[in-house]
């Protein structure tokens, strides 16, 4: 695939990822709002830098506190099928939802990198 339809194929899938983070975390969507980024704003790589960070701590205080996976949840409830956790090699593990498509992704990435 040439270099410039694989830029505008990965474009379009990140378009679509932040859509659908806004559409289905109101955690992504309140930070996204806050920065004053509209997900209509990032349409290619170079747009990233406008997003604003989310940091492990953050994340791992809302656990902490009591939410199973914590505020940044976008699948719905029903569709996460497995919970794994982090190594917790900088303090408590981190849980982790994953959907059938996160494991046949991962399985596909862990397939590829044989």
């Amino acid at each position: 695939m040439p270099l410039t339809q694989l830029r505008e194929y990965e474009a379009s899938l990140l378009a679509k990822q932040i859509d659908y983070i806004y559409r289905h975390s109101s955690y992504y969507r309140d930070k996204l709002s806050e920065a004053g980024v509209n997900p209509t704003d990032i349409k290619r790589q170079e747009d990233l830098a406008a997003l604003p960070f989310t940091e492990k701590k953050t994340l791992a205080k809302t656990q902490h506190e009591g939410q199973l996976i914590g505020p940044h949840q976008c699948a719905p409830q029903e569709e996460i099928i497995r919970l794994v956790g982090t190594g917790g090699t900088s303090g408590k593990p981190m849980r982790i939802g994953w959907t059938r498509n996160d494991i046949e992704a991962y399985s596909e990435m862990g397939a590829r990198a044989l």
